[in-house]
């Protein structure tokens, strides 16, 4: 029996469709140009009415609600595996979807501190507070983030005003000694680690540093 085989082009007898020309598009055969502008694009994209848009717009704020919510999780998650690259990474997604949200402001200002980035976590910080002046996490994450780098004046001044808002907590005044002290004013300094335990006697921080005074 013969078989029967596919006929084939061979380079002898086709030429390479790849290498040859294309047929210029006649001027009037109706044919649209893909758009390479914005200004072309535009009301291909938004051709709804102004109802539709404003509609899909609040979906989508929504949505970004609750992608940064799903971020700050992730985030908690690696936190406590002390993976603070990637918990930072997932916080700072949180961030940008939320820019006026003081919680995860707070969270990335402490991630960015872990992760050696001072002047980043400086930034979440003074955020948090601009927007919520009485937050005490933040007031006193700053005091340490300025006691860490030495600059002690300026660390006074963030604890002084955590101090003012909660009188009652022993390691704020404990913090306000410690910076106070280090600035060089060993009297003031002794005053506020005396509060410290008048609050907390068996605050042992705050013995240790009287003692020094």
């Amino acid at each position: 029996m013969q078989s029967t085989q596919t006929p084939s082009s061979s380079p002898a007898n086709q030429a390479n469709p790849a290498a040859a020309p294309q047929a210029a598009i006649p001027q009037d055969s109706g044919f649209n140009p893909i758009p390479t502008r914005m200004q072309e694009l535009a009301p291909l994209v938004v051709d709804q009415p102004n109802e539709t848009g404003e509609a899909v717009v609040e979906q989508l704020e929504a949505l970004e609600t609750q992608l940064a919510s799903v971020h700050a999780i992730s985030a908690e998650a690696y936190m406590s595996q002390g993976a603070y690259e990637k918990a930072l990474q997932h916080i700072e997604v949180s961030v940008s979807f939320a820019t006026d949200d003081a919680r995860y402001q707070n969270q990335c200002g402490y991630l960015r501190y872990l992760t050696g980035n001072d002047q980043g976590a400086i930034e979440c910080f003074e955020q948090v507070v601009s927007q919520v002046p009485d937050q005490i996490d933040a007031l006193c994450n700053l005091g340490m983030v300025h006691f860490g780098q030495e600059d002690y004046g300026t660390a006074r001044e963030w604890f002084v005003k955590a101090v003012q808002i909660d009188q009652t907590d022993a390691e704020l005044w404990n913090n306000l000694g410690a910076a106070t002290f280090q600035a060089g004013d060993i009297p003031e300094a002794a005053k506020y680690f005396r509060a410290a335990l008048s609050i907390d006697p068996n605050n042992e921080d705050a013995k240790a540093n009287l003692a020094a005074c």
